[in-house]
């Protein structure tokens, strides 16, 4: 398959603990710097996804809002999809939802929800998704969501996850790759499992800092990385660092030899947020 570019769209993670006035500020920061979608994380210790995204929402007339990701195992389907609708209906029609296969075990047993194998989960993943395809799309299901269908995005890495993702989703976005080379392979690998499809799934890539002119932050991507030396982490393209016209240029290859046309600003350091903006700018 050959690359499709789509149109850029670009991200930005909101971490909440559920303050209206943080929520406020970084909806209206995120929207006047050109971001289109403000996405929150679901992991316990921050805030519960559906009500920081209203929230988010109710801040702008047109932003978009979304999971990255949902841990899909948390959830029932036949609920999660009654709160999928009901969020869209409360939006006028403006909720992506991002399904992951869940990863921190510690949360699992948290949450008195059974820790499947990797295999598992991804099956688990798959059900769901099935399940909420059905559900979204029923004319018997009430509330019914504005949106037909809702965009749903699956993000993973490994081949399994990916293939359901390129064959299902609206949306693939590609977690944690180590090099340029290991990007485009797993790329390639999407576009492959996609040449069934009448369309092309959007690609999406999450940025863990955007560093203009600066030393960049290799804190988070830390957290997912920790045996990797710093070189190593600085070489990840989910690191976006040099001058202004590097990393546009950057940006736009991601797009043009590779077809990944959606960035999602990950981290929660304000240079980078504030360099992000910078870069959405610059390529507007």
């Amino acid at each position: 398959m050959s690359v499709i570019r789509h149109r850029f769209r670009f991200g930005a993670n909101l971490i909440s603990h559920g303050d209206p006035g943080q929520i406020r500020d970084e909806v209206r920061r995120a929207e006047d710097c050109g971001v289109d979608v403000v996405v929150v994380p679901d992991h316990l210790g921050v805030g519960s996804p559906f009500p920081v995204m209203l929230a988010a929402a109710s801040v702008s007339s047109h932003i978009r809002v979304g999971s990255f990701v949902l841990t899909t195992g948390f959830y029932s389907p036949r609920l999660l999809a009654r709160d999928i609708a009901t969020a869209d209906r409360l939006t006028d029609g403006r909720v992506e939802i991002g399904l992951g296969a869940g990863y921190v075990q510690q949360e699992y047993e948290a949450a008195g929800v059974p820790f499947l194998s990797p295999a598992g989960r991804v099956r688990q993943l798959a059900d769901a998704l099935d399940a909420l395809r059905g559900l979204l799309s029923s004319p018997q299901h009430w509330p019914r969501p504005v949106q037909s269908p809702v965009p749903i995005m699956i993000a993973g890495k490994g081949d399994k996850i990916l293939k359901l993702a390129a064959e299902q989703a609206d949306i693939v976005a590609i977690s944690d790759a180590k090099t340029r080379e290991e990007l485009a392979e797993r790329v390639a690998y999407v576009r492959q499992a996609a040449t069934e499809r009448a369309d092309a799934p959007e690609l999406n890539l999450g940025i863990f800092d955007v560093a203009i002119d600066r030393t960049p932050d290799l804190g988070l991507m830390r957290v997912y990385r920790p045996g990797d030396s710093d070189d190593q982490l600085r070489a990840s393209p989910t690191l976006l660092h040099g001058s202004k016209a590097e990393l546009v240029e950057r940006v736009i290859a991601l797009r043009e030899e590779l077809g990944i046309s959606y960035v999602t600003y990950m981290g929660a350091d304000p240079r980078g947020a504030k360099d992000f903006h910078a870069l959405i700018a610059a390529l507007r």
